[in-house]
């Protein structure tokens, strides 16, 4: 995630919780350098730009990979975004050295 996806993740958290999270918050996620990893799925072909399908948001602590937020576009829900997201992201966290997952 880069900060000119802010746009198209506020979309998509707003669309997908009650209580969604600000763009500071993830203004601050971004920063945070190697205790955050923020995930965007892209969906090309899709259009030009291709379209932000969904995010995760993680932290890896010592040897946990701990999952803070995941959505997915309500348009491209369904069709495997959020499995994938998730696989990448704990995919990484296991190669920085994660061994559960909450």
């Amino acid at each position: 995630m880069r900060r000119e996806d802010l746009a198209e993740v506020m979309a998509i958290e707003v669309a997908s919780f009650a209580l969604p999270w600000t763009e500071e918050m993830f203004a601050n996620e971004l920063v945070r350098g190697t205790l955050s990893e923020l995930l965007v799925a892209r969906l090309a072909g899709a259009g030009d730009p291709p379209p932000l399908g969904g995010y995760i948001c993680v932290w890896v602590v010592t040897d946990e990979l701990h999952i803070n937020n995941l959505a997915v576009n309500p348009r491209w829900r369904r069709r495997g975004i959020a499995a994938a997201l998730l696989e990448c992201a704990l995919t990484r966290g296991r190669d920085s050295g994660a061994r559960a997952a909450y």
